[in-house]
């Protein structure tokens, strides 16, 4: 946990004469960072004909009945 204070995630702390440690202010600043881009809804975009390799695309007609747009 050393490593995680030094950089500053981490706080350490005392309570009720207990030593430990707490999240710092930056490393809750990157937690909500984190939840924000996880978890933020976004415009679903789909694949333009043609965007995907061809070896992708035998592997997937090999398993479907739908033909991608290089064959």
């Amino acid at each position: 946990m050393s490593a995680e204070v030094r950089r500053g995630l981490l706080a350490s702390t005392k309570v009720d004469g207990t030593a430990g440690y707490a999240l710092s202010q930056e490393g809750y600043q990157i937690l909500r960072e984190g939840d924000r881009r996880i978890f933020e809804r976004r415009q679903a975009t789909t694949a333009r004909a043609g965007s995907w390799p061809s070896s992708a695309c035998r592997r997937r007609n090999a398993t479907s009945d739908t033909n991608c747009a290089h064959d």
